[in-house]
């Protein structure tokens, strides 16, 4: 279902954009009465659930997997005094934040600034948040603040409240890291945790600082062997804009709305700044951070309009998008069900601590904030469990829960936000899509642009659809013609994946190495037999074949495979090994065998997808054995002269 949708998602575009105008609720008594009487109860079973063990009844659901609290989450003593003054009122706000307003009047964001003081400042639709909502307010953003600075900690080199093993290290480039024993066993369930907080510019800025490779010798976390290892170097800055040796107290909510906020805090005067101002949003049933700006002479800094905007609609996409992948949403894994269908068992953990408590909920969410037809053909099967069995969302018994499933980020939008065209309603906004990939040498990225089309629909901004901003700049014939180098490509794509498997390539049978893995699975004697092609005489040879034909996480997935990399973790047999100036190739039989059989037997026939200045997208039919003719798609890319494939899948 997802690579249906992505390849739905290329074929449209069209231009529209501009302004935002979002809702607050009006509350009545009655309302507030009933609301507060619930916040009540979830309160008292907090406090119970803290204190002891729940024991399991008759209409709970059955665990599959125990629940724990994450590590990082040890709030400062100031923070916990709030949850403890917010308490009722909190719950209370929590439940009907973020809903959609009756009204179709705009409405002006409040404009609240706090500390001790009252709460101040009236909205358009004539509703003054009252102390209590404002107490809870400032609780989230106490919350957020603790886990914030507990990363900057991280980002720092301090393992603030993770467990490290340090008898359990690796060591990779010079780097020594030691072991995490605690919340989370990979990347993933890390990237997990860090979404259920951040959002947007500001969860791409600490994912980065976390994992890419961009940031040595600080990258803070690696994987080695399925375990997770942290890197303890110190580093004098994390590069977010966080003043240091302040109370965590001292700060002011500024522009609360119901569904966003800013959270400024004061640097005391440091060189030109006064401050930095953190947006906060309410995506995907949660307050994150999405964004940050420093502050000149006590006033917010004043960002363009449309951009912010365009900002706003892509934190929110991006909230859509981790929903569609398992991602960004806080569950209880002691309350869980199985669901089977035809094909898989699917777990379904209880949502917690979200304002979703019903599918309506979610698909209120998706549905402010996508249009169509990107909506439709991408993202219903996240909320619609009566046409998909494997919905995201299923609400059993008057419960919400939330599929367990980890998938893979189509847009994984970064930085490089401008304006492209817009009118009254409708926004067209250039951006940058990071395209990650992984190799024995590290996380790398490669770059695209993307034009992505909003529209004013209901009074909100919604992401319609998008384009590669490369498909509005046409093909140039001096670069060839397009079928003739389709051909080309499939004539030659057989002999990188034989070269990749010791297939077809010159050996010596009586010219042998033997040598041992250990770190493998039953620690295999592999036998290396010497190369005597003339045309590959050292790695570097390999290297250079590889090179001149793919690209980005095409040629890294070649490279890994062929190779070995020094001071890198090897985790499978590398094809070629080099020893006492001679090469030497190893050849799976089981490999041989599927090689020889036809599998990837390109008939012949192929057919244009899409050209672009430095890109030719086309499809090509593959003889499958057993399966009969299927349809790859085949992505080439232009560099320094020569097209080169950058990836490839099956349709």
């Amino acid at each position: 279902m997802r690579d249906e949708r992505k390849l739905d998602m290329l074929e449209n575009a069209d231009d529209k954009t501009i302004e935002l105008l979002s809702g607050v609720p009006v509350l009545s008594k009655e309302e507030k009465a009933r609301m507060l009487a619930m916040s009540k109860k979830k309160l008292d079973k907090m406090n119970k659930e803290r204190n002891i063990n729940i024991s399991e009844s008759a209409d709970e659901v059955s665990g599959v997997e125990r629940y724990q609290r994450p590590k990082w989450h040890k709030f400062a003593a100031l923070a916990a005094c709030l949850v403890l003054a917010g308490g009722i009122a909190g719950t209370a706000l929590n439940m009907n934040r973020g809903r959609k307003n009756t009204s179709d009047t705009a409405n002006e964001p409040t404009t609240i600034n706090t500390t001790s003081e009252d709460a101040t400042g009236t909205s358009a639709a004539d509703h003054t948040p009252d102390d209590e909502e404002m107490t809870d307010i400032r609780e989230e953003a106490a919350v957020l603040l603790t886990k914030l600075y507990n990363l900057n900690s991280v980002l720092n080199g301090t393992p603030d409240g993770i467990e490290l093993d340090a008898n359990d290290t690796f060591t990779e480039y010079g780097i020594v890291y030691k072991r995490v024993t605690g919340e989370w066993n990979n990347k993933q369930e890390l990237r997990n945790y860090l979404s259920t907080f951040l959002a947007g510019e500001y969860f791409r800025k600490c994912d980065d600082r976390m994992f890419s490779s961009e940031y040595f010798p600080f990258v803070r976390f690696t994987e080695n062997d399925g375990k997770l290892y942290f890197n303890e170097s110190k580093n004098e800055s994390s590069d977010l804009s966080l003043p240091l040796n302040v109370d965590i107290n001292d700060f002011k909510i500024c522009n609360y709305n119901g569904s966003s906020f800013d959270l400024t805090m004061d640097y005391g005067g440091i060189n030109d700044y006064v401050g930095v101002n953190l947006h906060v949003m309410l995506v995907g049933g949660h307050w994150k951070i999405s964004n940050e700006s420093l502050v000149k002479d006590n006033d917010v800094t004043i960002r363009n309009e449309k951009v912010e905007i365009a900002n706003e609609v892509i934190a929110h996409y991006q909230a859509i998008e981790q929903m569609a992948n398992g991602m960004g949403i806080q569950v209880n894994k002691d309350k869980s069900f199985k669901y089977n269908n035809d094909t898989e068992e699917s777990v379904y953990n209880e949502v917690v601590n979200s304002s979703f408590r019903t599918l309506e909920d979610v698909k209120e969410y998706v549905t402010d904030h996508i249009a169509e037809p990107m909506l439709s053909q991408s993202y219903t099967f996240i909320y619609d469990s009566e046409k998909y069995n494997d919905s995201m969302f299923k609400e059993i018994n008057g419960k919400l829960y939330f599929k367990e499933c980890i998938g893979s980020i189509f847009l994984d939008l970064a930085d490089d936000v401008s304006v492209y065209d817009f009118s009254d309603d409708s926004l067209d906004i250039r951006v940058r899509n990071r395209i990650q990939y992984s190799s024995s040498t590290g996380i790398h990225y490669d770059s695209e642009y993307l034009i992505l089309r909003m529209i004013l629909e209901d009074g909100k901004w919604k992401l319609k659809d998008f384009e590669n901003y490369e498909a509005l700049r046409p093909y140039n014939p001096e670069n060839g013609d397009p079928e003739t180098i389709a051909q080309e490509t499939i004539n030659g794509f057989n002999q990188l994946l034989a070269l990749s498997k010791g297939i077809d390539i010159e050996k010596d049978s009586s010219d042998t190495l033997k040598l041992d893995f250990p770190q493998l699975p039953d620690n295999p004697h592999v036998t290396y037999e010497r190369v005597t092609d003339p045309e590959f005489t050292s790695i570097r040879d390999i290297e250079k074949y590889f090179s001149e034909r793919t690209y980005g996480a095409m040629q890294a997935n070649f490279m890994d495979e062929c190779m070995e990399y020094p001071d890198a973790p090897c985790n499978r047999i590398p094809t070629y090994v080099e020893q006492d100036g001679k090469l030497y190739c190893y050849t799976d039989e089981s490999v041989f065998d599927l090689y020889s059989s036809g599998a990837y037997n390109f008939t012949g026939k192929t057919e244009i997808v899409k050209t672009t200045e430095s890109t030719i997208t086309f499809r090509a039919c593959v003889d499958e054995p057993e399966l009969g003719e299927e349809w790859m798609l085949i992505f080439l890319r232009l560099e320094n002269g020569k097209w080169k494939i950058s990836s490839r899948k099956y349709l």
